[in-house]
């Protein structure tokens, strides 16, 4: 054993820079040339540093003394929670071997015969929650049956994106899936997670003040305390408080990266609607952490590197986008807008159209006198990456259409970096009286833009059409823009569709046809 010490300190020396017989810039030129860099996520929290030092010490004396030429344990003393000189020598040599310990080693691992989850503990009493509780409750409300998935489970540190990550999402999987309706969903319904609420958790080890305890041994049922922040602790809560929410944060993007998949190759979606919310709190743990020689479970029962979940799902119709997929659909895709005989009759109609924000260009959709009878002429335009094909109205009230092909790939990826998951949002803004100015109209009243609502189509670059309806709300966009009379308000911009453009169909591409005032 005492050999093996050795050898292990003499590599450690080795990577720190101190080879016997070489000067100190020599033996850098050397550990460049030999050093051997473990491709493992460096510990980043002060928690996490901790306690890969007190890993170290429980394998014997690791930090150099530059004075007396020793190594020493270094016992919680100078430089604890400090990923320095000695802590990154320690982490070339032993990273790999801490990683391993952490995610599957002594210290995490599934039981082959109950295929329950294991974690080593230490302190005085039991763990209750080594094993996550996972539950799920379906419920009907005005006609609309939702499931909601909710759990707790226990993230030792280093956790939260393996072992115990993984035995939590099969876990919810078994769940969710359990119910006929959510593994066979039918046909143009899809699972969908419409809202979501994550708590992490983190220690309130190195006096950091607690922001909640747990008087029963009851997750999810706490008491919110007021810490007492000062100068002295304030470091260590601002560092806790950051492990707490970072743990609830990398729950969440865990969760929706690895979303289940049924036996039928569906996958559980988020909504593009959904509302989530993550925090993080300091837990009382007695002022330890939940792998520390003290902790007593019997007094606080509850552990502190946590994460509490609660999600609802339904099943909704609309295939939910992916962001890394849309822009080959966006890529050549056609959005028209179009009336038909007898939806109105007025000349000014003209709206500059956006896709997540960006203009595509402007589509004049009038059918009034001026324009049928040529005193006025049509005013649609395209921009750079954009082609415009137009049909004008030849009767009073008849067929006019304006048709925007997206030519351009740099802003197909343009438009699909704007949206949240890859979704194509398509909104107007009615032209204001100056536009109806220039091109020969009677403005001594007032020129403004009407609000009769056009019929929207989209087709996707492999020819599907995502979406084709009249949008339909209770409000519908006010005529506007003009200087004087009654419509004299600003025109604002309107969202009329919103689609999944790599849907194959409008069934399962529209995502939304509400009419809702944009930003």
């Amino acid at each position: 054993m005492s050999n093996r010490i050795n050898e292990d300190i003499n590599y450690m020396k080795y990577l720190m820079g101190y080879e016997k017989g070489r000067v100190i810039s020599e033996q850098r030129a050397v550990a460049s040339k030999k050093l051997f860099l473990v491709e493992q996520a460096i510990p980043e929290t002060v928690e996490e540093i901790k306690a890969f030092q007190d890993y170290m010490d429980t394998i014997g004396p690791w930090v150099y003394n530059e004075t007396d030429g020793k190594y020493y344990k270094l016992n919680k003393g100078t430089g604890y929670g400090t990923f320095g000189k000695n802590t990154q020598a320690a982490w070339r040599a032993y990273g790999t071997q801490y990683t391993q310990f952490l995610e599957g080693g002594t210290d995490v691992q599934i039981d082959p015969k109950t295929g329950k989850l294991v974690v080593a503990q230490t302190g005085i009493g039991t763990n209750n929650y080594v094993d996550p509780s996972i539950t799920i409750t379906k419920s009907v409300n005005n006609n609309v049956t939702s499931w909601i998935v909710e759990g707790f489970a226990f993230f030792p540190a280093g956790q939260t994106k393996s072992t115990v990550s993984e035995y939590v999402m099969k876990a919810i999987k078994e769940k969710i899936f359990s119910d006929p309706l959510l593994k066979s969903p039918k046909a143009g319904t899809y699972v969908k997670v419409t809202s979501g609420s994550i708590r992490g958790g983190a220690s309130n080890s190195d006096g950091a003040p607690a922001e909640i305890s747990f008087p029963s041994n009851d997750y999810k049922k706490f008491t919110t305390l007021t810490p007492a922040i000062s100068a002295t602790n304030k470091t260590a809560y601002n560092s806790n408080k950051k492990y707490a929410q970072n743990r609830a944060t990398n729950f969440w993007n865990y969760l929706v990266s690895n979303l289940p998949t049924n036996s039928n190759g569906g996958s559980v979606q988020v909504s593009h609607k959904a509302t989530v919310k993550t925090e993080g709190y300091i837990v009382d743990t007695g002022g330890v952490t939940d792998s520390n020689s003290k902790r007593n479970w019997d007094t606080n029962p509850i552990p502190g590197q946590q994460v509490y979940f609660k999600f609802a799902i339904q099943l909704l119709p609309g295939k939910e986008p992916i962001k890394s997929e849309s822009v080959g659909c966006v890529w050549k895709s056609l959005v028209s807008f179009s009336y038909t005989t007898g939806d109105h009759s007025c000349d000014m109609a003209a709206f500059d159209i956006y896709a997540n924000g960006i203009l595509l260009g402007t589509i004049d959709l009038g059918n009034g006198n001026l324009l049928v009878n040529g005193t006025a002429k049509y005013s649609s335009s395209s921009i750079d990456g954009t082609e415009l094909t137009a049909t004008e109205a030849d009767t009073l009230g008849g067929p006019v259409s304006g048709t925007l092909k997206i030519t351009g790939k740099d802003l197909a990826q343009e438009i699909v970096d704007k949206s949240l998951t890859g979704e194509v949002i398509i909104s107007a803004i009615g032209k204001d009286e100056a536009f109806y100015k220039t091109r020969k109209f009677d403005c001594l009243s007032g020129c403004s833009t009407h609000s009769d609502i056009p019929l929207i189509k989209a087709t996707n670059s492999k020819g599907n059409i995502v979406f084709d309806a009249r949008p339909s709300s209770t409000t519908k966009m006010p005529r506007c823009g003009a200087t004087k009379g009654q419509y004299t308000s600003k025109c604002e911009n309107w969202v009329l569709a919103k689609f999944n453009p790599c849907g194959t169909s409008a069934a399962d591409g529209t995502l939304s046809k509400e009419i809702t005032k944009g930003k």
